[in-house]
């Protein structure tokens, strides 16, 4: 078993400006993509993307403070422990933090057979 608070995450400021917290890399989780961000420079917590190229859909949580998604256009303020899903992999999405102490998480992957509950 492996614990850790993400502010002791490994923090590497990216060029988009924000700061990326590799959680998959710190517990070598190889099942799916995890990761957190915290704001850097230009206050975004995820950068404006589709995930078109790798098909996978996504899940992100605030942890922390406040943070104003966009998704598809429209503009969802959320705070911790609010959830955001995009399903679609061609829709548009991106965050900014809207409080200087603001982090969230992301999951995702491409979709395949679903875990199953014996």
């Amino acid at each position: 078993m492996n614990i850790v608070h993400v502010d002791d995450l490994d923090a590497h400021e990216l060029d988009e400006g924000f700061v990326w917290r590799p959680v998959r890399k710190h517990f070598g989780i190889r099942a799916f993509g995890v990761n957190a961000y915290t704001p850097g420079a230009t206050g975004q917590v995820v950068e404006e993307h589709t995930e078109n190229q790798l098909g996978h859909e996504e899940l992100y949580l605030v942890l922390r403070g406040r943070v104003r998604f966009t998704v598809d256009g429209d503009d969802h303020e959320l705070g911790p422990g609010q959830l955001v899903h995009v399903h679609d992999p061609s829709i548009r999405r991106g965050a900014v933090a809207l409080t200087d102490d603001a982090a969230r998480i992301a999951g995702g992957g491409k979709p395949g057979p679903a875990h199953g509950v014996p």
